[in-house]
């Protein structure tokens, strides 16, 4: 067998229509044909080399390849094998590969170690795939990502779009006890980033940022314009809902209430929970009698997790209410604070600025707000940081002027495209 030159096989088309050549094997290469396991075979040993090329000068297709065998057998059009890239195709204006497949993959790669399929575009798809009855991008990994995308400064990872109802742009699914369908990670130190983000700020007040359909956790802080329990109306649950808002508080409040029935000497003991103390601080009471009147009061404020009543009459009833601010180890560290300066860089625009009767293009809509501060420690971080920037900081604009600003001015894109609202300059 003799090696093949710089290029084993060149082919070029010039002309409109199909330049068809059948495959000839000069001397130079080494060339098997027949009806054994390979019809050809191209060997290159040219370090800098390729062991096919195909040339195309027209607009017809550059490499066309077709199984036109009567039945399905199950094996590929093409099966290559390679140490670094099994294909690298190159286009400067169109599809650098195009694959049709009936009833099985238009195209499909394997890899042991490295990608099965990557893609490349300076301004168009790096890979992009279409199905009538199946996925049109499919990707399977036994021990990494089965479909990985890396966004640029202003493009995404990856995207996902959908126009019909009832149906996703993007869905995840997990089958394990303690996976996820979806996780998102956000890895900067500094900043306002997030790991997941929802956005229905610019389609109506009917929808969603995002919906739970099941059981939700927040391991952390969780901050909220309004809350509220929404069920179906007890009286009416065919044509009704009921709401009511969450209990609010400047502390950390719990809240714990009962009925005491006085005993003989008009006195009664109220025994907490063993927790009590040690989650709880700063205790608050509320007695008030129920069916009579009599002077109660706390005789013995709340020690070894309970408290006693007494100036009451034998068999009166007693509400009581205590609250108390927790005081457990994530609560003392990481404490709300009350009220703070807005940062330098969200001054002049509003988490609701329709609340106001301001145009929406003055909200925070768009991008994440800066942490709240909690604890002692961040509190103190975030003052010196505000103080900083309001020294650093040229003078603030009116808020008419703020609102006025073009689109393009001072914003960043969303996840979406969407340009977000100006930031304070």
């Amino acid at each position: 067998m003799k090696p093949c030159s710089l290029f084993a096989v060149l082919v070029m088309a010039s002309a409109a229509a199909w330049a068809q050549q059948d495959l000839s094997c000069p001397s130079s290469n080494t060339c098997s044909v027949g009806s054994g396991a390979y019809a050809y075979t191209l060997t290159n040993t040219n370090a800098a080399g390729l062991g096919l090329k195909v040339e195309n000068q027209s607009c017809g297709a550059t490499l066309f390849l077709h199984q036109n065998y009567a039945s399905a057998c199950g094996n590929p059009a093409v099966t290559i094998t390679a140490k670094g890239p099994g294909i690298e195709l190159t286009s400067d204006n169109h599809l650098a590969l195009y694959a049709s497949g009936g009833t099985g993959p238009g195209v499909f790669g394997y890899s042991t170690d490295d990608y099965g399929v990557a893609g490349t575009s300076t301004d168009s798809y790096g890979v992009t795939g279409s199905s009538s009855t199946n996925y049109a991008v499919y990707g399977v990994s036994s021990s990494s990502t089965g479909v990985h995308g890396v966004g640029g400064s202003s493009g995404n990872g990856a995207a996902g779009i959908n126009s019909n109802a009832s149906v996703s742009g993007v869905y995840a699914q997990n089958n394990t006890a303690n996976g996820y369908g979806v996780a998102g990670r956000n890895t900067a130190s500094t900043g306002s980033g997030a790991a997941v983000y929802g956005d229905a700020n610019n389609n109506g007040s009917g929808s969603y940022g995002g919906y739970f359909n099941g059981r939700a956790h927040v391991v952390g802080a969780l901050s909220k314009g309004s809350g509220s329990f929404l069920i179906d109306h007890p009286l009416d649950p065919t044509n009704k809902y009921l709401v009511h808002s969450f209990v609010e508080s400047p502390d950390m409040k719990n809240i714990y209430d009962g009925v005491a029935v006085l005993d003989s000497k008009g006195r009664a003991k109220v025994q907490m929970p063993t927790w009590f103390e040690a989650l709880n601080m700063e205790f608050r009471y509320q007695l008030t009698c129920i069916g009579g009147f009599a002077p109660v009061y706390v005789s013995q404020e709340i020690e070894n997790n309970s408290f006693s009543i007494a100036g009451g009459s034998p068999g009166l009833k007693v509400s009581w209410q205590v609250t108390g601010t927790r005081n457990d180890a994530f609560a003392a560290k990481f404490r709300l604070p009350v009220e703070y300066d807005k940062p330098v860089g969200e001054r002049g625009q509003y988490l609701h600025p329709e609340a106001f009767g301001l145009p929406k293009e003055m909200g925070m809509a768009g991008r994440p707000i800066t942490p709240m501060p909690l604890g002692r420690e961040q509190q103190e971080a975030f003052r010196r940081t505000t103080i900083r920037n309001e020294i650093r900081a040229p003078a603030e604009v009116t808020l008419t002027e703020r609102a006025g600003r073009s689109v393009g001015v001072g914003r960043t894109s969303l996840p979406d495209g969407r340009r977000q609202q100006p930031t304070s300059k």
